[in-house]
C-alpha cells in the first residue's frame, strides 16, 4: 500500500515538474493527474477487499478452533490407551468422556488390539496427530517409545497429558496415575504383616519396560529389602498380562518353593491367574495372596477369604483429571502444580470390602 501511494506522489511531482518546464499541453497534464488518482483509488479498494477477506478467514479459523476435526468449534481430545482388554481401561475412557462432556469437547479413544504393543500405540498417536487433535492423552505402553511419539505431537502444538502410565517425567503437561511405587510399598507392608514378618515370598509381575509396571515390582522389593530382613523374596517372574500366564507362574512357584509363604501379583489379570493357579493346585489357604486391581474374580476371592487383599486404584479419576487438566490448560493457561498427580489407592480386604470407600474403587 505504501509503495502505491509513493508511486502516486512521484507521478504527481513529475506532472508538476513538467508543467513548470512550460509543457505546451495543460490538458495532458490534467489527464495524467486524473489517471494517477484513479489508479490509487482502485489500488486502495483492492487492498481493503483483501484485508476484509483475510479478517473473515481468520474469524472462521478462530470459530472452528485449532484442530477442530468436525468444524463445530469444539476442542478434540484423543485418548491413546495402553490396551482395552479389561474394564480398568474402559473406566479410564469413561472418566475422560465425562470430563470432555463437562467442558463441551469432542472425545474419542484408541487402543492397540493386543498387549503389549508399543508400535500399535505409536500408530494410534500418529493417527491422532493426523486427524488434528488438540489434546492427546497417553497411557504409555513403553515409556521411551511413547515419549518419542508424544514429542512429535508436541512439536506440532498438540497438548500432551498422561493417564495411568506416563511418558518421560517432565515431558508434557503431567501424569495422573497411581503412585505405583508407593502402592507396591504398601503391598509389601501388608504382606509382611500377614505372614508375621518372616518367611518366603514371590512376585508375579507384568509389563517389563513399562514404568508403572516396574514400579509395582521395585516398590515391593525395596521395602522388603530395607525393612523386613527376615523376609526373603525368593523369585519374581515377568509374564504376559493374562490369567493363564498368571496361573502358570503361581503353580511354578508352588512347585519350586515348598516353603513359600506368600505371593504378590501386580495387575488384575495376573491376580486372577494367581487365584486360579492356587485353586488348581489345591492350595487354597496355604499362602498369603495379595493382588493389584479389582474385578469380579478378585472381589469374590477377597469375600471368600482366598485373597488376603488387593491394592485398588481409581482409573475413572485418572481419565477424568487428565482430560480436565489438558482442557483447562488450553482454555486459560492453567498448569498443574506438579507433573505427577497421585489419584490414590485403597487396600481392600474382607474386613472393608462392603464399605462405601471400597465401592468407589471396585469394579467387575
Amino acid at each position: 500500500m505504501k509503495k502505491k501511494v509513493l508511486t502516486a506522489i512521484l507521478a504527481a511531482a513529475m506532472a508538476c515538474s513538467l508543467a513548470a518546464c512550460g509543457s505546451s499541453s495543460s490538458d495532458s497534464s490534467s489527464s495524467d493527474s486524473s489517471s494517477t488518482e484513479d489508479a490509487e483509488e482502485e489500488a486502495e479498494s483492492e487492498d481493503a477487499e483483501e484485508e476484509a477477506e483475510s479478517e473473515d478467514a481468520d474469524e472462521e479459523t478462530a470459530d472452528a478452533g485449532v484442530g477442530d476435526v468436525n468444524g463445530d468449534g469444539k476442542l478434540t481430545v484423543v485418548h491413546c490407551l495402553m490396551h482395552n482388554i479389561n474394564y480398568f481401561m474402559q473406566l479410564q475412557a469413561q472418566g475422560g468422556q465425562a470430563a470432555a462432556d463437562e467442558y463441551g469437547a469432542e472425545y474419542t479413544y484408541y487402543s492397540p488390539a493386543t498387549f503389549p504393543d508399543s508400535a500399535g500405540q505409536v500408530e494410534n498417536i500418529e493417527s491422532a496427530i493426523a486427524m488434528g487433535a488438540d489434546i492427546i492423552i497417553v497411557d504409555a505402553v513403553d515409556t521411551e517409545v511413547a515419549t518419542k511419539a508424544a514429542k512429535e505431537a508436541m512439536d506440532q502444538g498438540i497438548v500432551i497429558a498422561c493417564s495411568n502410565s506416563g511418558i518421560t517425567e517432565g515431558e508434557g503437561l503431567g501424569l495422573w496415575s497411581t503412585d505405583n511405587y508407593q502402592a507396591a510399598w504398601t503391598a509389601a507392608d501388608e504382606m509382611a504383616e500377614a505372614i508375621g514378618g518372616e518367611g518366603q515370598v514371590a512376585v508375579i509381575c507384568y509389563g517389563q519396560g513399562i514404568q508403572a509396571s516396574e514400579e509395582r515390582l521395585y516398590g515391593f522389593l525395596d521395602n522388603m529389602e530395607q525393612n523386613y530382613p527376615d523376609i526373603e523374596v525368593v523369585d519374581y517372574q515377568w509374564v504376559e498380562a493374562t490369567s493363564a500366564e498368571g496361573a502358570d507362574a503361581a503353580k511354578t512357584f508352588i512347585t519350586t518353593y515348598p516353603d513359600l509363604d506368600g505371593m504378590y501379583a501386580t495387575c488384575q489379570d495376573i491376580t486372577q491367574g494367581m487365584i486360579v493357579g492356587v485353586q488348581e493346585a489345591d492350595k487354597v489357604g496355604a499362602y498369603t495372596l495379595i493382588g493389584f486391581d479389582s474385578g469380579s474374580i478378585v472381589n469374590d476371592a477377597i469375600r471368600d477369604g482366598i485373597l488376603t487383599g488387593s491394592i485398588m486404584q481409581s482409573p475413572y479419576t485418572m481419565g477424568y483429571e487428565s482430560v480436565k487438566a489438558a482442557i483447562e490448560y488450553l482454555q486459560n493457561g492453567t498448569e498443574p502444580d506438579e507433573w505427577f498427580n497421585d489419584t490414590g489407592v485403597m487396600f481392600v480386604t474382607q474386613d472393608n470390602i462392603e464399605s462405601d470407600d471400597a465401592a468407589k474403587v471396585m469394579y467387575d
